[in-house]
Formats: structure tokens, sequence, C-alpha cells
């Protein structure tokens, strides 16, 4: 139970970090990698409208993207 509230807290640090004060940012899951994001931890996911499904940890998420590129935002519920 540790490990995994560790490895969520660890990928919430990076997602905030790349977004780091602003609405949204685009990266590449391999920024992401890199940076030890494990996409295996999540805490939610949300799926809008048209179709998209958005992966969270806790008020972060992303919005995968064509060509490997991600789409970084916090949660607009949560400010």
């Amino acid at each position: 139970m540790r490990n995994v509230m560790y490895a969520l807290k660890k990928n919430r640090r990076i997602l905030a970090e790349i977004v780091d004060g602003e609405d949204l940012q685009k990266t590449t899951r391999k920024i992401l990698v890199s940076k030890g994001y494990q996409f295996q931890y999540l805490t939610h996911q949300y799926t809008n409208i048209k179709g998209q499904e958005y992966f969270f940890c806790f008020e972060y998420g992303y919005l995968p993207l064509d060509d490997d590129w991600c789409l970084v935002l916090r949660h607009p519920f949560e400010k």
C-alpha cells in the first residue's frame, strides 16, 4: 500500500511540475517516462462528451494525443 501511494504522489509531482502554474501544457510520453512517471498508477479516469479519456493522479491529469504527445492539465474543478 505504501509503495502504491508513493508512486501516485510521485506521478502527481511530475504532472504538477510540467504544468507549473499554467492551465495546460503539452509534453511527450518520453519526457514523462524520463522523469519517472509510471502510467499504470492513476487515481481516476474521466471521459468527456467527445469521448476523450483523461487519466488523473489526484487533481492533475493528462490526455493522450497523437504521436505520443500528452496534454497535461489540472482538473478544472480543483482550484
